[in-house]
């Protein structure tokens, strides 16, 4: 815009120029011809006057060609193609001139400006001599003026014209120069003469576009009258005017005005090809009224900037000493769209911004554009910018031209700010002053996360500043002196701060810290020093307890931490000391119990000096060593380093060689490497060198490990890549610690070729006669070819004697890259495909010990192709009619044919049945599509679960599994119609009673952790029985029923709750009938909480009833055995054993039992009962009470058979010798039918006694 007004001021200065010489020759015109009219000229102007060819008379017309105007120094102000005059003859009866045609062909203009500032227009003109009082007019004049009472300028014509503008020596080129106008002075020579301009149009081409004028004026008595005046650009209105403007004919006092106007619609885009800092967007409109008098001004304007609101409200008052000037803007209404266009915004999110209102105020005394005094205030009213709630923005300027005092606060939910400055603080005043002043900056529980510095997010500061500042007259910030002390406390991302103080000075580029202390939790730091733009001079000194305090990688961390020294020199090669101590330090499963740093580093990278690292309790998943160990000296960008980690046996560790560090590529070479441990054994055969940056190289090195060896070469630098690697016999335990349970030996190559980014691969692996899980296999065999982003794989396992494959072969789409290290697989492309030969459910019995015997063959093809994110899967399992047998079932079960299906993201399972005397049928589906979801039933119908030593269960119902696969719910409802058990189907592992050697316990293995599809199983099964159940045993026979809940909570273990409880039976103990009364087994529905028992059974003779009732838990069951009436505990083990009581004895029987052992019975009471019984209540087979001669002397005891053939005796005898009774314990192993080895031992002898008995 401004180049486009300077324009039309040069134009307008042009045409004055014109109207000038006009006037001045005009009276005269008739006298003269086309050279007299030439040569009047010359004597007006300042330079020379030229046309290369003259023509024609005033009243035909007067044509110049080629005509030239130059200035004083000879340089052309004005050169055109032509130029023609002609007056109009039919005017001349009309008494008013009319000078018909003055047309302009191609005109250039020249405007010169010099570096003072002077156009070289402004001296073109002679200076006219003031005329004389007595002077008399011509004859001619006085007869012009006298005859004609105006004159026209009916057609003033510019065609084709170009303006060149040179200021400061850059020229600025202005075409299509285009003029239509016409002038008229009416009352020629009377004091009411009159001008009228008409311009229809005046255009001129810019590089902002074609600039277009239209306007029509009058001129009386000082008084200019607008009647309009329009200016466009590219055919839009900019400005409309109307008004007038005075000035008083003693030419003595100033203008004054009236105009009024509108602006626009003005687009923005338009502006900003004019001025491109202004927003394209920001469309501009309003209307405009401005006022004036030689004592002051009145501005107003009033309209919007896009979709804001503006008012500008100024008054200017010259008529005081000083003058006095203000001026209020009113912008309401701001938005978000609008502040996201202005060009230092663009790249800041300001989405969610509320529109923003803003008052700007300004008085002062002097000249707006050099004030002697200034006050400013700007409010912005509360405004919301996403979560930030601002609730007051002011600032205010006061002062003079050399002082000024600046106060700006700013609050809301983030906190408050508020600064303050005095001194010289605006450019103004004396020329070539900087500004410098006092500088004030504090903050209260400011919140920088939510002004937008992310990284202190969760932090809150209360801070203090005061210093001084000074910026030199060309502002440059690198310049900038700001001395002064900080102070702050609060919150550093959510650690508190407890203190930080520093004092610094900043001059230019150099920094002086005086001091600098800061506090945080588990952090004291200081430290002092000089930073210049050359180089450092700073020491420091830090403790830290707890790595919370500090940003460290995941999984870092440490209980305490001690740093000191000092870093001095140029920033490239800069003197470092530094003394270090650490404890409990730990990283990605790797921990150090102490550590003790001290380095003297010379550079960066440092290419002399020393490094010492001393650590103790050094754990990895390799093992523990007790200390650690790490020299290093360097000379010469040489370095020579030992590490070696070790401990009292196993592990070891240790590396030594040398580094060039000033080499490039850096040079790393290794002598000795070396690791020994239980499960690893690794050494390298040679010497290797690793070469780093750029890129990475490996010379060949071949290491020992546990009887296998792995060979390895490589490099990998710009667009080169190449590299090897060999596996010969090596132990496949090895990769146990990455989750791969193998045994066997590994063979194997990869071979490297390509680019880092385009890598081409081709490998192979084998493992041989060994196991996964634990699961023998022959053979297992792969391929691998990448190259084009596809890796091509093929493959087979070899498994069981019948040879059994299982192949794979196919082509993965995958990207891979080395150097920036990048894996993806692509969108599409995938196409693999898996079957099986020769495999048959007999694979089982070699997988499972818990498979005794399996037939029937099977076939598995699965095919993946397309999208491997999401492939489409088709495939089946398919079987033939089978058998399976487990161990814990006993009975055969049968397999009918049947398949598995694999159908896009389904796995359909149709009916897989089983059959055993009824049927098990398991159906259903498993989708894998999102979130897998299954969806299967169990049926049973009459199926013979059990069959095994005498036991025996059917069962009916159903059991559903249900939702996501990672959280299934097993709900359903199980019937037992009929079963029969033996006792010792509830019996597990070695008896209690039964401690052959004593036998030092094994170690307890690492619990496996269940699968998560377990844990997170969810189960609410019901188990019912209404009868048929049947205990069995060759001393009893009992009829059960049970209601059952089974239940399992995700993360817990599964608890069975309920009851079983006995409905009839009898027990036979010593051939004697015991009537079971009652008996219930109580499940608690806890895991870990133990069974409860509660039963009874009678045996009723003739004089008294038996009693044997059982309590507690299963695991530690109460024994009572009692009597109705109520009888000592020698007449109930006299009415159990010789059905009578004790008293009725026969004298033998007195003597094998006695009185007084059938009262204790040597300890053998209810309790001591319960001890030799042992867990095996209620089923009490094999117990019997033993009396008689044993060995020659009168005994009385108990015995049980605890396995088959061997039988524990415990009991009393008589020593008749001594006549005392005495302990024995016996047992017995029958070897077959008639013999039978029998060892006592009793309180007396030291050994056993070996009997061997022949039974006839």
């Amino acid at each position: 815009m401004r180049r486009a007004m300077m324009v039309m001021v040069s134009l307008v200065l042009l045409l004055s120029w014109g109207k000038t010489a006009a006037s001045a020759i005009l009276p005269d015109l008739t006298n003269w011809g086309g050279a007299s009219l030439l040569s009047l000229i010359q004597d007006k102007v300042n330079g020379k006057v030229t046309a290369r060819e003259i023509s024609g008379n005033p009243l035909t017309g007067i044509t110049y060609k080629n005509l030239e105007i130059s200035g004083p120094d000879g340089k052309l102000i004005l050169a055109a193609d032509r130029l023609e005059i002609r007056l109009s003859l039919a005017s001349i009866p009309s008494l008013r001139l009319d000078l018909g045609t003055l047309a302009l062909e191609n005109p250039r203009f020249y405007l010169d400006r010099d570096k003072a500032g002077q156009w070289n227009v402004g001296h073109l003109l002679k200076a006219e001599k003031p005329a004389e009082p007595a002077e008399s007019q011509g004859l001619m004049s006085r007869i012009t003026t006298s005859l004609f009472r105006g004159l026209d300028l009916s057609n003033l014509v510019v065609h084709g014209g170009e303006l060149f503008i040179t200021d400061g020596g850059h020229t600025r080129h202005y075409s299509e120069i285009d003029l239509k106008a016409s002038l008229s002075l009416l009352n020629l020579g009377q004091p009411q003469q009159k001008a009228e301009v008409n311009i229809p149009n005046l255009g001129i081409t810019t590089p902002q576009g074609r600039f277009e004028l239209e306007a029509g004026l009058t001129y009386s008595s000082g008084t200019a009258r607008i009647g309009s005046l329009n200016l466009k650009l590219a055919g839009r209105h900019l400005v409309s005017l109307k008004g007038e403007v005075c000035r008083p004919l003693d030419k003595k006092a100033g203008f004054a005005c009236a105009l009024t106007g509108k602006l626009g619609p003005i687009k923005g885009d338009q502006i900003h090809a004019l001025w491109p800092r202004w927003p394209a967007p920001w469309d501009l409109a309003g209307t405009m009224s401005l006022s004036s008098t030689p004592e002051g001004g009145k501005l107003h304007l009033q309209g919007k900037i896009g979709e804001a609101d503006y008012v500008i409200k100024g008054d200017l008052n010259t008529g005081v000493k000083p003058a006095v000037f203000e001026l209020d803007l009113d912008l309401k209404g701001l938005t978000t769209a609008q502040l996201k266009e202005i060009q230092d915004l663009k790249t800041q999110p300001v989405q969610g911004l509320s529109p923003v209102n803003a008052r700007l105020h300004l008085q002062g005394t002097g000249l707006p554009w050099r004030p002697e005094s200034l006050e400013t205030r700007l409010d912005l009213a509360p405004f919301r910018y996403r979560d930030l709630k601002v609730d007051k923005v002011r600032l205010d300027l006061s002062g003079k031209a050399g002082s000024q005092k600046l106060q700006a606060s700013a609050a809301g939910n983030f906190g408050s700010l508020d600064l303050g400055a005095s001194g010289h603080l605006l450019p103004v005043g004396e020329p070539g002053q900087g500004l410098s002043g006092n500088l004030t900056v504090r903050t209260k529980d400011l919140q920088p996360g939510m002004v937008g510095v992310a990284k202190l997010s969760g932090s809150s500061l209360t801070t203090s500043f005061t210093g001084k500042f000074r910026l030199p007259p060309n502002f440059s910030l690198a310049q900038l002196s700001l001395t002064g002390n900080l102070q702050a406390n609060g919150r550093l991302n959510q650690t508190p701060l407890k203190g930080l103080s520093a004092s610094f000075a900043l001059e230019g580029k150099k920094l002086v810290i005086s001091k600098a202390d800061v506090q945080l939790a588990g952090l004291t730091a200081s430290g002092r020093g000089t930073l210049t733009e050359s180089g450092v001079d700073v020491t420091f000194k830090a403790a830290v307890s707890g790595s919370g305090t500090l940003p460290l990688p995941p999984g870092a961390a440490f209980a305490s931490l001690t740093a000191g020294g000092a870093v001095r020199g140029p920033w490239k090669a800069p003197q470092v000391n530094l003394t270090a101590q650490a404890r409990k330090v730990s990283f990605q499963g790797v921990s150090l119990e102490s550590a003790n740093l001290n380095g003297t580093l010379s550079g960066w990278p440092s290419l002399s000096g020393s490094l010492q690292l001393q650590g103790t309790r050094l754990r990895t998943p390799g093992g523990t060593f007790n200390r650690l160990k790490l020299n290093a000296d360097g000379a010469g960008g040489r370095w020579q380093f030992q590490l070696a980690a070790t401990s009292p046996k196993e592990p070891k560790f240790e590396a030594a060689g040398t580094a060039d560090l000033a080499a490039r590529p850096l040079v790393l070479n290794v002598a000795r490497l070396s690791w020994h441990s239980r499960a690893l054994t690794l050494k390298n055969k040679t010497s290797f060198q690793v070469r780093l940056l750029p890129g990475w190289e490996i010379s060949p090195a071949t290491f020992q490990m546990d009887g296998g060896t792995v060979t390895v070469a490589g490099q990998a630098r710009d667009q080169e890549l190449s590299g090897h690697l060999e596996v010969r016999d090596l132990d496949a335990r090895l990769l146990a610690p990455l989750g791969l349970p193998a045994e066997g030996k590994l063979n194997g190559r990869l071979t490297l070729a390509g680019t880092p980014r385009t890598p081409t691969l081709d490998g192979q692996i084998a493992l041989s006669c060994g196991k996964i899980n634990n699961i023998p296999i022959q053979t297992l065999t792969t391929t691998l070819n990448y190259q084009a982003e596809q890796a091509q794989v093929a493959g087979y396992l070899e498994i069981g004697p019948l040879h059994s494959r299982l192949i794979w072969k196919g082509s993965v789409p995958v990207k891979i890259s080395l150097i920036p290290f990048a894996f993806a697989l692509a969108q599409d492309g995938l196409d693999l495909r898996v079957h099986s030969e020769r495999v048959n459910l007999s694979l089982l019995t070699s997988t499972s010990k818990e498979v005794q015997t399996a037939e029937g063959p099977i076939d598995l093809v699965v095919e993946a192709r397309g999208n491997p994110h999401q492939p489409r899967v088709s495939g089946y399992v398919r079987w033939r009619a089978g058998s399976l047998k487990l161990r814990q079932a006993g009975t055969p079960y049968v397999l009918s044919p049947g398949e598995i299906r694999l159908q896009g993201d389904k796995i359909v399972i149709p009916g897989l049945i089983i059959q055993s005397d009824g049927t098990m049928r398991l159906s259903g589906e498993i989708v894998l599509a999102g979130t897998p979801q299954a969806q299967v039933r169990l049926q049973t119908d009459n199926f013979l679960l059990l069959d095994r030593g005498g036991n025996e269960v059917w069962t009916d119902g159903f059991i559903d599994l249900k939702g996501p696969l990672s959280a299934l719910v097993a709900s359903g409802h199980l019937k037992v119609p009929k079963a029969q058990f033996r006792p010792t189907f509830f019996r597990s592992g070695m008896d209690p009673d039964v401690i052959l050697v004593p036998v030092k316990p094994k170690p307890k293995a690492e619990a496996t952790a269940a699968p998560a599809i377990y844990r997170n199983l969810r189960v609410d099964v019901t188990l019912e029985n209404s009868g048929n159940v049947w205990l069995i045993d060759p001393m009893g026979k009992v009829e059960m029923t049970a209601h059952l809940k089974i239940r399992k909570d995700p993360g817990q273990k599964l608890a069975m709750g309920g009851e079983v409880r006995a409905l009839k039976g009898t027990l036979d103990i010593e051939q004697r009938p015991f009537t079971v009364k009652r008996a219930l087994l109580r499940m608690p529905g806890v895991a870990g909480k133990p069974i409860t028992i509660d039963a009874k059974a009678v045996h009723e003779m003739d004089d008294i009833t038996l009693v044997l009732s059982v309590d507690g838990t299963m695991t530690n069951p109460q024994i009572h055995l009692e009597s109705l009436p109520s009888l000592p505990p020698a007449d109930v083990l006299s009415y159990l054993v010789f059905g009578a009581p004790a008293a009725t004895l026969t004298k033998d029987q007195y003597m094998a039992l006695g009185a007084q052992q059938l009262g204790v019975l040597g300890g053998i009471s209810s309790g001591k009962l319960s001890e030799i019984l042992g867990s095996t209540i209620p089923f009490l087979s094999g117990i019997k009470v033993k009396s008689g001669m044993v060995g020659g002397r009168p005994t009385v005891g108990v015995g049980k058979e605890v396995v088959k053939n061997v039988s524990v005796f415990v009991g009393r005898n008589l020593n008749e010798e001594r006549g005392v009774y005495e302990q024995q314990v016996g047992i017995q192993y029958k070897v077959n039918k008639h013999l039978s080895i029998e060892s006592q031992i009793g309180q007396r002898n030291s050994g056993a006694d070996v009997l061997f008995n022949y039974d006839f």
